[in-house]
């Protein structure tokens, strides 16, 4: 029987391990849900953990932008300084 539940435990939760996520793509969500019961089983303690995943640029896709705009910025100064 499962009951709702408003407190956590007194001795609180813990867990360990390693826990290994496969290769995830900007937009996919990863779940998993957590189960557990008190000391005397009268209560179900249940929650859900679900992990959203967004794109991040790569440092070499930062370096190649900033190289281009050096490059930009140094052929704008060149025509100003032969227009002068």
């Amino acid at each position: 029987m499962i009951q709702n539940c408003c407190t956590s435990p007194s001795a609180g939760f813990s867990t360990a391990g390693t826990y290994h996520f496969g290769v995830l793509n900007a937009g996919d969500v990863f779940g998993f849900v957590i189960r557990g019961r008190n000391a005397d089983s009268t209560a179900v303690l249940q929650g859900k953990l679900d992990v959203s995943v967004s794109a991040v640029p790569e440092p070499e896709t930062f370096a190649l932008a900033a190289a281009g705009l050096g490059v930009l910025v140094s052929a704008r100064r060149r025509r100003t300084a032969l227009r002068v």
